[in-house]
């Protein structure tokens, strides 16, 4: 959830200096409701990215969380990783809270014979909330057989196992883990598949010049395409990223990893070199930030 305060920093940064009164900080992905032309609404829906609509506008917050410096959460540093380089682990995959569809993503994941050579998370650290991660498990509960359910109860929490690895309440937000400059994958498990949202998480494998797929809402790779960053289509078959069924959906995404590692990833990182390194400087060049706050822009001046 992003303080009121927090987004006030951004806006001021950005030099988006409006009279705004922020009067619903619902939690991040939850649709807009009741609204009315009385107020301008922004939201992280992507599906109103260029709509036009009267006074509902896109505005990706989580991405300018982790590249916006207001000195207001002090784990946004981003890391400068090495993309160039071969890699010596083969996919990375975060999993802060646990979710229906990041259980079963990683019950998939563990039946893969590459599973030993990723770096992978499950749960928060110990002072995390215990009533949130309760709640999810309770959820998660539903969704699984008995079997695969203690198979999960028995993995959280799961951290990132790399030499030096930051603290699990460093990079939450950031890139700062060890594992996005050591694997060549980041299998991105959004906060919802549900929602047309799109948090920090979806960012980070390109602030880190990775290659990438997302367990998320439908048409999130195809968002990421319309905002002119290159999703490796070609080398890289998202045809999941239209699958609403979620079993499916994971079945596709595994089958494609399994074609992408069988091909060999150090000659696909090789020959991803500058596509990777040109992504990594668009996300950070002020053009890319000005595109993304002009629908704000355009209504508050």
């Amino acid at each position: 959830m992003i303080p009121s305060t927090e987004l006030d920093k951004i806006f001021q940064k950005l030099n988006i200096i409006p009279q705004i009164t922020i009067v619903d900080n619902s939690y991040h992905y939850n649709e807009l409701k009741n609204t009315n032309d009385q107020f301008l609404y922004i939201t992280s829906d992507f599906t109103y990215y260029q709509s036009n609509h009267p006074y509902i506008v896109y505005f990706p917050c989580w991405y300018f969380v982790s590249t916006v410096d207001t000195g207001n959460i002090g784990n946004r540093l981003l890391t400068s990783h090495d993309i160039q380089s071969h890699r010596p682990w083969l996919l990375s995959c975060f999993n802060n809270t646990p979710r229906v569809e990041r259980a079963k993503n990683y019950i998939a994941l563990s039946k893969q014979p590459w599973f030993d050579q990723c770096k992978i998370s499950f749960g928060p650290k110990a002072s995390y909330n215990t009533h949130i991660i309760d709640t999810a498990m309770t959820e998660i509960k539903l969704y699984l057989d008995a079997e695969e359910f203690n198979f999960i109860q028995s993995v959280v929490p799961r951290y990132i196992d790399i030499d030096n690895e930051p603290s699990t309440d460093i990079g939450v937000i950031s890139n700062t883990s060890l594992a996005h400059g050591q694997c060549y994958i980041d299998l991105v498990t959004e906060s919802t598949v549900n929602h047309s949202f799109i948090s920090e998480k979806s960012w980070k494998p390109l602030l880190s010049g990775q290659l990438f797929l997302i367990l998320g809402p439908i048409g999130i790779v195809a968002h990421l395409q319309q905002l002119g960053i290159d999703t490796f289509s070609d080398i890289i078959d998202h045809s999941y990223d239209q699958e609403s069924n979620l079993d499916k959906k994971i079945a596709m995404i595994m089958n494609e990893l399994n074609r992408l590692i069988n091909q060999g990833l150090d000659a696909i990182w090789d020959n991803t070199y500058e596509r990777r390194k040109a992504n990594l400087e668009l996300v950070l060049s002020e053009k890319f930030k000005l595109m993304l706050v002009s629908d704000v822009l355009a209504r508050v001046r």
